[in-house]
């Protein structure tokens, strides 16, 4: 149970001056709540003896105000102080994870689900912060507070203190039974959390092709078990919560009645006075907070220590590919050179690239094509250094590429994936991306990518929101969105994934001549399965199952002959009959 308090040891250390503050507030409180009963006793013995005056009478009953009201004022303190460290916690916790997940590489995503993620910086990031505030709390009512009272009562008398405390073992022995059963349940409403999430996003995700199938009552009835096996996970761990506290009331009803019937007889035998049995009673009344707060600190502990775990596991996962700590800055852009290179996914034993030998000069444009599954994508993934490799060499500026900053290697880059994603906002918001763009930048990037036409059909222009992914646009749109993103900052590398796929051949081709006079002189890296899109290209690679099968011109490759020229044949002549 205590183990928790360890594992944010490094959290309290950073903001411990709100830990000083908090916990100093506490044992003060704790001091103006511990003098009331035996103010009360005093007062209690002294009407029965006849011993008090007036005056005495007011001045105990003035200092038995001035403790509340001081308690009071010290509890806003230690509780402001103290659960101001859960929002802090919260805070530093979910930019760590946020962090660590935009640093990772596909094959992090790969190991974990989006619903896994979301679940564990919403539910377990909650869970954990809980620790620190209502935690830290239950720490102290219910181990600090109720000795300070054990000390109280064995000056008041050590034989009810004897028979006060030997029930009391027996309640932490149950307490921390039902806390292990907890700890279970709060890890299966964990997972069944995740599961729910998964397939809420995936729905929502696949909403076009959901609809478009007529299956979004069964997607609705999957939903439907995933909310309900979650209620019943979540009800079971809140069933075994609830057995806490009549547990606790039970054991302090029973103790109560011992100690009164004990108390008479003790009264009667003149070991104890009537004051001191009715503050005995008042602070063992003050121990039923105490009981619920270790079956809370019990319930809280397991849970955020289940939490904890889970989120640990997230932060201390080890990137694969790693920064040097003494990379170098690339200033520009001269040379990409793949030497007899070869590459599997770490998911995978079969290798995709193999023996690929390529070099691409600053200036050329370069066209990647393939069957489906060649590798193409693969290849150009390699180009973003998002993946290690198996063997050979993968040369920038004739260095290795894991010789220079991941960051100033993207810098070089405008790259437009094969699966346009927009952000769920507006046009100009998608193509300025986070970056000082004026205007005039932007409306040329839209006229290159071929942009105008469609934006002047839209009624609210550049303010157009694009909705969640860009669904409120068409896919040749979307594409033509993305391709603006990438050209507006005139990048010195431009790599093109099979992004014209969706628009039809007359803007292919008005796409493919602006580009050619805005990249004069700037390398250009396109992947396409429309061979008109690279038929101009410096050079031209034809991948079939992993390697270069083919390399040339656009001419030389057709008089090769093979998967290029029939390739090439098939779509001019679909071209033609679609004219």
């Amino acid at each position: 149970m205590f183990k928790i308090f360890r594992d944010f040891k490094d959290f309290f250390k950073k903001y411990r001056k709100n830990q000083i503050i908090g916990t100093t507030a506490i044992m003060l409180s704790y001091i103006s709540i511990l003098l009331q009963p035996y103010i009360v006793g005093l007062i209690s013995n002294g009407i029965k003896a006849d011993t008090v005056n007036r005056e005495e009478l007011l001045s105990m009953i003035g200092l038995f105000l001035i403790l509340i009201i001081t308690s009071y004022g010290i509890d806003y303190i230690w509780g402001t102080t103290i659960f101001k460290n859960v929002y802090l916690i919260d805070r530093d916790t979910r930019n760590e994870i946020m962090d660590k997940v935009l640093r990772q590489t596909p094959e992090f995503f790969e190991k974990n689900s989006i619903g896994s993620i979301m679940g564990k910086a919403t539910n377990d990031l909650r869970a954990m912060s809980v620790v620190v505030g209502y935690g830290l709390m239950a720490f102290f009512d219910g181990i600090v507070y109720p000795l300070l009272i054990f000390i109280l009562m064995l000056k008041i008398s050590w034989k009810l203190t004897i028979v006060a405390t030997v029930i009391l073992p027996i309640i932490i022995i149950l307490l921390t039974k039902v806390g292990e059963t907890l700890n279970r349940k709060f890890e299966e409403v964990q997972k069944s959390f995740d599961r729910m999430n998964e397939s809420a996003l995936e729905s929502v995700t696949a909403i076009r092709v959901l609809r478009a199938f007529g299956v979004e009552d069964i997607f609705t009835k999957r939903f439907d078990k995933r909310i309900l096996d979650n209620y019943k996970k979540d009800m079971e761990r809140i069933k075994v919560s609830a057995i806490f506290v009549p547990t606790s009331m039970f054991a302090m009803g029973i103790m109560m009645a011992i100690i009164m019937f004990l108390g008479g007889r003790l009264i009667s035998a003149r070991e104890i006075t009537v004051g001191g049995l009715i503050s005995f009673t008042m602070y063992m009344g003050m121990l039923e907070w105490p009981s619920y707060a270790i079956s809370d600190l019990i319930t809280v502990a397991k849970e955020g220590s289940a939490s904890i775990e889970r989120i640990k596991e997230l932060l201390r996962y080890k990137e694969t590919v790693i920064e040097k700590p003494n990379a170098k800055i690339i200033a520009g852009f001269e040379s990409l050179e793949f030497k007899n290179f070869n590459f599997k996914y770490p998911s995978d034993d079969r290798m995709i690239l193999k023996d690929i030998n390529l070099k691409i000069e600053k200036g050329e444009t370069i066209g990647i094509v393939g069957k489906t599954g060649s590798g193409k994508s693969t290849l150009i993934y390699q180009m973003l250094r998002e993946y290690n490799f198996d063997s050979g060499e993968l040369l920038l500026n004739n260095q290795p590429i894991e010789d220079y900053k991941f960051d100033s290697i993207h810098r070089l880059i405008g790259y437009v994936p094969q699966e346009n994603f927009l952000f769920s906002k507006t046009i100009r918001e998608n193509i300025k991306f986070f970056r000082k763009i004026d205007d005039k930048e932007i409306e040329k990037a839209i006229k290159n990518a071929d942009f105008e036409k469609d934006l002047a059909s839209l009624n609210e222009g550049l303010e157009t929101l694009t909705g969640e992914k860009g669904i409120a646009l068409s896919g040749g749109q979307k594409q033509r969105v993305s391709l603006a993103r990438a050209l507006v900052n005139n990048p010195q590398v431009l790599i093109l994934d099979d992004v014209l796929s969706a628009v039809d051949t007359k803007t292919e081709q008005r796409i493919i001549e602006n580009l050619k006079a805005l990249r004069q002189g700037k390398t250009n890296i396109i992947a396409s399965h429309r061979l008109s899109v690279i038929k101009d290209a410096d050079k031209i690679l034809v991948l079939e199952d992993g390697k270069i099968s083919q390399i040339g011109t656009h001419k030389e490759l057709y008089l090769m002959g093979g998967w290029y020229k029939e390739q090439y044949d098939k779509q001019m002549g679909e071209a033609e009959d679609e004219e």
